[in-house]
């Protein structure tokens, strides 16, 4: 086939070199590809929090404590229904303290929660939590801080 062999290296060195780019480029085009899905799922899901978040809105119209638990009014002003209720307490000394409360909050109704607690709460953190497709979302922008609670 090649009857003068002195520039046979030079071509068999530009296939190899031509091979290993398209090796690598294929490699890199795999990887690029999977990290632009995997960033889509996440903005889909991050703009489905959103969503529901925005449609989610509480208040809280009266809160007092006495010994054992604290006393909440809680509505819902929002388009969605509220199906938990996070509550973050700090006492006055400032030790944190967690509650989840399942419940179902429908639009425009109000419930009375008693929440059980321990020590003298200073600052409550009401978080709504909205669920759609089996997923919870947390709306940690919209939750609810009281300060200086007072006692019934």
């Amino acid at each position: 086939m090649f009857t003068n062999k002195k520039g046979l290296a030079v071509w068999v060195s530009w296939v190899l070199v031509v091979g290993m780019a398209v090796v690598l480029g294929t490699f890199f085009f795999n990887f690029i590809r999977g990290l632009a899905e995997s960033s889509v799922e996440e903005l889909i899901e991050r703009n489905g929090q959103s969503e529901i978040c925005d449609a989610i809105a509480i208040r809280v119209d009266n809160i007092c404590q006495n010994t054992q638990t604290l006393n909440i009014n809680v509505s819902n002003n929002g388009n969605l229904r509220v199906d938990e209720l996070l509550f973050r307490m700090f006492d006055i000394y400032g030790q944190p303290q967690g509650v989840y409360k399942n419940l179902t909050l429908n639009t425009e109704k109000t419930l009375t929660l008693i929440v059980v607690k321990q020590g003298v709460i200073d600052q409550v953190e009401v978080i709504p939590v909205g669920k759609e497709e089996k997923k919870r979302y947390i709306c940690q922008n919209k939750r609810i801080t009281e300060e200086q609670i007072t006692f019934c």
